[in-house]
Order: C-alpha cells, then structure tokens, then sequence
C-alpha cells in the first residue's frame, strides 16, 4: 500500500455546511480495511445499543455492539461477517454524516466524527517525504483543483436526473429511483431536488413548502461547481431544526443578496448565479412540492 493508499483526509466537502461532513479514504482496491465507528443519539450523543447497520444497496445488514460500536470490512474477498465488497477499481470511500442541530456542526472545530477507516494489516510508516515525492504530488494536486473548478464537467440537461430542473427558479417534482446511482454526489435512499437561480441585488426568491416525514432534510446554496459560499458567518443553509415555521406547519425560506427582514434567511453571498439543493433522506411519503417565486426584497420586511 502506496502512502497516497494509506493517508486518511478528513475532508469537509461542498456539501458540509447542510449539517453534513463528508470523508473521503484513498483506497487500494486489492486491500482489505475495517471501518469502525459508534451510533449515538443526536441530541446526547449516547451511543445506541444494538443499533441495526444496513449500507443502502448492498446486502450487508448488521448489529452495533452494547456499547454502539460496529465494523465493517471493506475487502474484495469475502468475510464472515459485516462484508462490504470492493469492487476491482474502487479507489476511495466516502462517508456522510448528517445533523439536525441549531448549528452548522461544518463551522464547529470541536466536532468530533466517531469513525475510523484503516488497513486491517499494518503497511508501517510512510516513507519519509523528499523532492521526488513532492513533485511527484504536485501534478495531483493540480488535477484535484482543475477538476474542482476550470475542468468541472458542465452536463446537458437531458442527461441529468429529473429531480434537477430545467426551469431557472423553478423546482420539479419527481421521486427517487436509479438515476440517484448515475451522479455522484446522490445517494439511492435520499429524495433531491435543484434549481439553478438567478438574483439581481434587489430581488429575493420565496421558497414555501412543507417537510415529509423523513429522518433529515435541509436546504443549501452552490455555486455552479458545488461549492458553498463562505458559511462561517454567513447562513448559506437550513434544516429542520433552524427553520421558523408558519402556525400551519408550512415554511417560507428566502434566498436574497440582504436581510429581507423575514426568518428564515438564505445569503448567496453576492452570488447573483448558483444553485439551490434540496436533500430528504429517508422520506417515509411523497415530498410535496416546493413552490418558488421571484419577488423584490423591499416587500417582504
């Protein structure tokens, strides 16, 4: 195993500031790794006893043990238990973690992930750092930023799923199904929904709905290359738990370049062009439709 295999990046990723932190392991499709971690309780963090552990589109169904604590093993050959298959090829594994808090648990340096990918045999230490290993890195380093921004692939729409509308400020309806497998930042148990929009300075975008019963949902700005805007002290998005809601259950979320004088403000940041993302994880009914309007923003304080 190469010590690109072995490193372990934490990585908070374009979709951090939903409340979720995405880690991202450079693998080694022939090795063998074991992914260890603990279920806790959300709002107390006490680990969960016997927890069942499914990995969503695959066959591994499992138990945490007393404490909360469980393996996986992530391997191309079979295991007698808790097996996750490598597929020849793979090269990394991605982790998400959602929260629900007040908030954003992407700008709190304190936040601790209790899980731990490593190799099941130790490959010892890397080998020490010198000229021909940094110049060897460079070129990575320039493909991760290339891909990340000038050489980000700019799809046709026909070839999009359907929950990514077609319409600027507009949002279509649809439910989860394959297509959720032929993008990569879409997971098969979660309902989406995208819009790109267009601001000018003084004008908002009203978004009402109602959430589904489902185990977490939120809101987020991109821009056109996933990334968030600056969230450390701006709110760039919701979920459930940030959200003021209407007398009936409904919410009214807008996205608007200054304060509109309403709860429930989103800020692009100055980003006149983006996209807004919808994530539903785990919808136990049918999402129900997020209707969007254009207004002046001096009309909503």
């Amino acid at each position: 195993m190469t010590p690109k295999q072995r490193r372990i990046t934490a990585l908070a990723g374009c979709m951090a500031v939903l409340m979720l932190l995405v880690g991202t392991v450079p693998l080694e499709a022939q090795a063998t790794g074991s992914i260890t971690g603990t279920v806790t309780v959300q709002l107390t963090d006490r680990p969960i006893s016997g927890a069942r552990i499914q990995l969503v589109g695959t066959r591994l169904v499992g138990a945490a043990a007393p404490d909360g604590s469980f393996e996986i093993i992530a391997s191309p050959e079979p295991q007698s238990r808790n097996w996750l298959r490598l597929e020849p090829g793979a090269g990394s594994i991605t982790t998400r973690h959602y929260w629900e808090w007040e908030r954003s648990a992407a700008a709190d340096p304190t936040l601790h992930v209790p899980l731990w990918i490593e190799p099941v045999e130790n490959p010892g230490p890397a080998a020490p750092m010198d000229d021909a290993a940094v110049a060897a890195g460079i070129p990575r380093v320039i493909n991760f930023v290339r891909g990340a921004t000038i050489d980000f692939p700019d799809l046709p729409p026909e070839v999009m799923p359907a929950w990514v509308s077609r319409e600027v400020n507009r949002f279509s309806g649809s439910e989860p199904g394959e297509s959720n497998t032929e993008i990569g930042y879409a997971a098969k148990d979660i309902d989406y929904r995208q819009t790109v929009y267009e601001l000018d300075a003084d004008q908002a975008l009203v978004m009402r709905g109602r959430f589904p019963r489902c185990r977490f949902a939120n809101v987020v700005l991109w821009n056109h290359r996933l990334q968030t805007p600056p969230y450390r002290y701006r709110r760039v998005s919701l979920n459930r738990r940030q959200v003021r809601y209407e007398r009936d259950g409904s919410f009214q979320i807008v996205v608007a370049h200054r304060d509109p004088g309403v709860p429930n403000w989103i800020d692009p940041a100055g980003v006149r062009s983006g996209m807004i993302f919808w994530r539903f994880l785990l919808p136990e009914e049918e999402v129900p439709p997020i209707e969007a309007k254009v207004v002046n923003v001096g009309t909503l304080g």
